[in-house]
């Protein structure tokens, strides 16, 4: 059997009314974890839910384990398990009751049901808590209650938006561990805002920002794309404009600065760092920003000669 996969080639996508959320992004992704790292309304949302069959593209194509996610949603569905970013359940049900109820809508017989509620409890660690009603979980219950209702269907393809948001330490560990025991056999794409979800899920990274992608790579290769755009200096010398990002130094009266650029900062003070992945994270976004200021600037003076040339 062939490994399990997506493959996004050239997908404009959006919603009814909107300018398109995602702009001519290519993204591909087999056997293992995939993070989606973007700030708030980057597009990872809408890129689940076109990979998840909800949204159709407006152009380009979706496959998702081999089916058509855009000609034929419902076949590819049956290979996903999506877990939303909101959190509805059925709080009156105990979990035994909304796993039991899904299993018979997707058809399977009653003297089965139960086993396969309890194996996909536990899967989550949830089974010692079956019969609690579902009003009565935590947030990170409650997470691990969708996983185990998607777990139902024994997915290829896991496509999870923001599943440690919210979590308290202990309960993000349990979801993060989770999340690697699930990237072992299938294909698991993980949309986040956090850098610290990059460092615990090791696999691949794709950026996104405002609807296209910026950068994809593997993991350990995040890092290197800040190496020489990142420096201390000290704070009265902090550089200023669009370029630029400056964050607290663990040296009191310092900054952290990281450019879009290789030029350092002016100054006597400054100094070379040592990058993070939030320096990776960051140096992406300002020079994916950078890029893209550039190229609306030399449209604009070319639109303009043909406004000229129209009149």
């Amino acid at each position: 059997m062939a490994s399990p996969s997506i493959e996004v080639r050239g997908l404009v996508a959006g919603y009814p009314g909107h300018d398109p959320a995602l702009r001519a992004v290519d993204l591909a992704a087999g056997r293992g974890l995939l993070v989606l790292l973007g700030p708030t309304g980057a597009g990872k949302t809408t890129l689940l839910r076109v990979l998840a069959g909800q949204v159709p593209p407006r152009a380009g194509t979706v496959s998702v384990d081999g089916a058509d996610a855009a000609a034929a949603p419902l076949s590819a569905r049956g290979h996903i398990g999506y877990v939303p970013q909101e959190i509805g359940l059925p709080h009156e049900l105990t979990l035994y009751e909304y796993l039991s109820e899904l299993l018979a809508i997707d058809g399977v017989r009653r003297d089965v049901r139960g086993d396969r509620a309890r194996a996909a409890a536990g899967q989550v660690h949830l089974r010692g808590d079956l019969h609690r009603r579902l009003r009565r979980f935590s947030g990170g219950m409650r997470r691990r209650a969708l996983i185990a209702q998607a777990l139902l269907r024994q997915p290829r393809v896991w496509l999870l938006d923001e599943p440690t948001a919210g979590l308290d330490p202990v309960e993000r560990l349990t979801v993060l561990a989770l999340l690697r025991e699930l990237g072992e056999d299938a294909c698991v794409v993980v949309a986040s805002h956090l850098t610290s979800d990059v460092a615990a899920l090791p696999g691949r990274v794709a950026v996104l920002d405002g609807g296209r992608l910026v950068w994809t790579g593997p993991t350990g290769a995040f890092v290197g794309v800040a190496a020489g755009h990142v420096w201390e200096v000290d704070g009265a010398a902090a550089p200023e404009g669009p370029g630029w990002l400056a964050q607290p130094a663990q040296s009191p009266g310092r900054l952290r600065i990281v450019g879009s650029d290789g030029t350092p900062p002016s100054g006597d003070g400054t100094r070379p760092a040592e990058p993070t992945v939030d320096d990776a994270y960051f140096a992406t976004l300002l020079r994916a920003r950078a890029a893209a200021t550039a190229a609306a600037a030399d449209a604009e003076p070319l639109g303009r000669r043909a406004e000229g040339r129209a009149r």
